[in-house]
Order: structure tokens, then sequence, then C-alpha cells
């Protein structure tokens, strides 16, 4: 009996196929500890005729089944669960490849720890998007709930057979999409042990260079029956509470989101108000509270105008600028997108408030591109408005989430600048707000830029934002309009440069260096001589 049967779906993935096949052909655990089960499902392409020449080199070790096109990944999967003999499975995409002590080292780790399911370290190839932060916890037994692990539940992984015997796991063959997330989801439920390995590359993800891969090349309605699919199974064998919550989350958060990217304004208006109706189910079923409060703001605004009598609004919100104007109000913090307070949208301002979960980016959208001003006397002063909406004066009216102070990020070696030196925190820094009406402010932040001079000649360093929200506090990048702004300042023979620009991101770069006695001598003769 092998050790690993590991199942490979296959439909028109040559070239990929070959090194696929390669990865799984020459792993350290050996030949006689591992079978290969590939299931050609009605290739067209020569895959299938690729595979029958592996199976005639690797007579004891690769296993080949041809049947029709079945239209998905599931049935072949399916008819390799029911040939496989070894102690565990391995499912792996045929357009991707392992890492050559993947096999050996997942064995080890199941032996080890006696688990059911154990994760690898996952690698996105070419752009293919994966989860990075599931092997950011990783141990012998990682609780599938209070973990990334819900973020990670495609089948890439290996999974103990009597596991997969016992509940009779197998993967919905009418699901063209995402059906190998039920059978994980399960596993990983009714897994007595989950081991999440993340020291070393297991498996390389590959994105095909003619998003042919069929995550790329199916529509919104299709995904979304599929998506429901998945989150009423999953309901299905959790209660409602935390756990399910925690498991759904990911959808939300992932699939669902990604229907309502800007593509979703190029459908006809027929099928946005059909996917609008097909994910307000959803919502009215599984959007609990926890969800809502969890979900980044942005993420949660979809769900929320995703109805069809919303979807005026979505549009908008989908196609509009991602700068809204950021309102304070007795501690607690609001961005008016679109429907914030309009009272014949009739939605609940919980819907707009920057929680503490998904403060830092809705934050930093809600910071407008910072006026820059540069002074004689050494002075940097960035301006940018901020929205209350009650009265107040000065900064006291932001207690409990006023900026502190700034933070200076880097610095980035420049000619003259230890790269192994700290950073130097400007001196003196002021943050302060300053009234314009009842409902507006404008917080200046002014940086005595002669101390960064002396600290390090020639570094840049990043300008963020340092705002307490609650008592939680949080670093965001200042921005500032695209260009650059020059001064010098001298003080009897010595004198410095300051250069505050916008990167490619917009956000704020500053950079102080010295002016060299000589070039303060050719500055002054020119300034004399009029050129």
């Amino acid at each position: 009996m092998p050790d690993v049967s590991v199942i490979v779906a296959v439909y028109n993935t040559m070239p990929y196929l070959v090194k696929c096949l390669e990865s799984l052909l020459t792993q350290s655990i050996g030949a006689d500890r591992i079978e290969v089960v590939a299931v050609d499902d009605g290739s067209t392409d020569g895959s299938g005729e690729e595979l029958d020449r592996y199976a005639e080199r690797y007579p004891g070790t690769v296993r080949v089944l041809h049947q029709a096109n079945s239209g998905g990944p599931a049935a072949p999967s399916n008819l390799g669960l029911e040939h496989a003999r070894g102690r565990y499975v391995f499912f792996i995409g045929a357009d991707d490849c392992l890492g050559p002590e993947a096999l050996e080292r997942m064995v080890a780790a199941a032996d080890a720890n006696e688990a059911d399911v154990v994760a690898g370290k996952m690698v996105g190839v070419n752009g293919k998007g994966v989860s990075k932060q599931a092997f950011a916890q990783t141990g012998p037994d990682i609780d599938f709930y209070d973990s990334k692990l819900p973020w990670a539940v495609s089948n890439t992984k290996l999974f103990r057979r009597d596991l997969v015997e016992k509940y009779s796991l197998r993967y919905p063959v009418d699901m063209r999409f995402g059906s190998d997330q039920p059978f994980t989801i399960e596993a990983m439920i009714r897994a007595r042990r989950i081991t999440v390995l993340g020291d070393y590359d297991y498996y390389y993800a590959i994105r095909r260079d003619d998003d042919s891969n069929i995550t790329y090349s199916i529509d919104h309605l299709q995904r979304l029956a599929c998506m429901a699919r998945i989150m009423h199974f999953t309901a299905g064998l959790l209660e409602p509470g935390p756990k399910r919550d925690a498991v759904l989350m990911r959808h939300f958060h992932v699939e669902l989101f990604n229907l309502l990217q800007a593509d979703f304004l190029d459908l006809d208006a027929t099928v946005q108000a059909q996917v609008c109706e097909g994910l307000a189910e959803l919502a009215d079923a599984y959007f609990t509270d926890a969800i809502r409060d969890r979900l980044a703001l942005a993420k949660r605004l979809r769900v929320v105008l995703a109805r069809p009598e919303r979807l005026p609004l979505l549009r908008q919100f989908i196609a509009g600028p991602d700068r809204p104007s950021f309102h304070f109000d007795a501690g607690r913090a609001w961005c008016d997108y679109p429907g914030y307070r309009d009272r014949l949208a009739g939605l609940d301002d919980r819907n707009y408030e920057i929680t503490e979960e998904t403060v830092t980016g809705r934050l930093a959208a809600a910071l407008r591109p910072a006026a820059v001003k540069l002074s004689p006397e050494g002075k940097l002063t960035l301006s940018f408005p901020i929205t209350a909406t009650a009265p107040f004066t000065g900064a006291d009216s932001f207690a409990g989430f006023a900026a502190a102070a700034v933070r200076l990020t880097g610095p980035v070696p420049g000619p003259a600048c230890d790269p192994e030196a700290p950073a130097a925190a400007p001196q003196p820094v002021a943050v302060a707000f300053e009234p314009l009406d009842g409902t507006r402010s404008t917080a200046r932040v002014t940086v005595d830029y002669r101390a960064l001079a002396a600290a390090a000649d020639g570094a840049e360093w990043s300008l963020r934002l340092r705002l307490d929200l609650r008592g939680h506090l949080y670093d965001l990048p200042l921005t500032v309009p695209a260009g650059t702004w020059a001064h010098g300042v001298r003080k009897g023979l010595r004198g410095w440069k300051l250069r505050v620009r916008a990167d490619k991101r917009g956000r704020a770069v500053l950079s102080v260096g010295r002016v060299s006695t000589a070039g303060l001598v050719r500055g002054r003769l020119k300034r004399m001589l009029g050129r």
C-alpha cells in the first residue's frame, strides 16, 4: 500500500501537465511510497496521450483513467478517489506543481501529529491568488475556526483516506466552480486534528498565461449559484453562531465581493438585478451582525447595497471615487459613501461606521491629499481636511480618536546614510486641528526637518499619521498631490535642502539633505548676481 495517492484531474492542461507530473515523480519521498492516479476528463489537446506515455514509463507509480468530459473537476476527482489505495490522498491541479520535498514532509507531519488534514504553504505563480495569512499560524493542532484556515479551503491538502471514507466525502458533480470547497470544509470540520506547515514552499498554484483556469472562465450567475450551494452546505454542517460565522465570513469577504467589482457595471441591467437578488437572499440568511462588523467597510457596503431596490446606489458606489468624507461624532467615525444618512435609502448608520477591525484602510481613504507648505524657518506643514458631524473647537473635540503624532518610516538609505542606523524621529512634530466651520476642520501636521538632516544625510522617509481611535493606534499614510516640492534653509554656514514628493501611490515621501558650504556660497552669489 502506498503512503499517499496523488489525484490529478486533467482536462486540456498541456504543456503545464508535464511540469506537474515531473514534480510528482521526482518527490523526495520516493516512487515506491506514492501512486499518481490521473483522470483524463475527455481532453482534446493531447493531455490524455501524454498521461498514457507517463503510465508506460512508470507502470508501478502512474495509473491513468479516461472518461468523457464531465464539465468540471468534480467527477474526475471522485473517480480518482474510488481508485486511490494510499493511506493519505492529495489533490493537485494539473497545471500546478509541488516543491521537491512536499509529500515527504506532509506525510511525516501527519504521522507524527496523528493529523487527519495537513495544509502546506501555498505559493501563487503568475499572479495566481493564494491565502498567505492561512499559513502565518503554523503548528501540529490548529483550530479550524480560531485561525485563518477558512481562508484556504481549496482541496490542495493531504487528507487521511480513512476520514474521507468514514464520512463518504465526495465532490458535488453538478458544481462547475468551487466543488472542492464542500469536500474540504467538511473534512476540516470532521478532522480530529489539522496540522499547518509554513516552513517550506509545498504547493505552487499557477495561473495560466491564457487565463483558461476554470476559476477565470465562468460568469457571474454561475459563480453566484455555486457560492450559494457552498454556503448552504456549510450552514447544514454548523449551527448558527461563531463557528458558522468564522467559515462563512470568507465567502462574503472573497467570492461574493468579487462579484461586485468594476466588471459588474458591464453586465446587462437584468443580470445585475439577478445577481443582487441572489446576494440579498444569502445576506438575509447568513450576514450576521458579527460578520458585518468584521468585514471591511468597502466590502460590507457591497453586501448591504446588493439588493434590486438599491441597485442605483450600488452602481454609484462601485463606480465612484474611493475618497469619501470622514465624519466624527461622540467618539465614533463614519464614511459618507452613497446612501449614508439618505432618508429615502433608510440605511442604518452602522453600515457606514468605521470599526476597529477595518479602520486602517478606510481612514487612509478618507484622508484627502494634503496641501504642502515649506517655510523659510525650516518647517514642513501638511494640511488636510477632516469632517465632523457636530460642532467642535480645536483638538479637544477629537478626544479618543485624535492624531497624536507623525511617524516617519525609514530611513531608506541614501548615499551617506548608514542602513543599520535607526530611523530618526522628527523633533518637534505638531498636529493641530483648526475648525473651518461647524462640520469641517483642517488638520495641520508640522515637522521641523532640520532635525532630520542632522540624523541622516540623504535619507528618505514615508510620512504617516498616527491616529488613536478608541484606544487603538493606527499608522496611516499621508498622501499629497502629484509633484515635487523643494525648499532650502540655512543657519550660518550650514544649510539643508528639503524635498517632498508623491510616490507612485500618491504617498508623501520626505527627504532632507545637507548642502555644502560651497553650495551655499554659490547659491548666494547667484542670487546677488540675479542669475
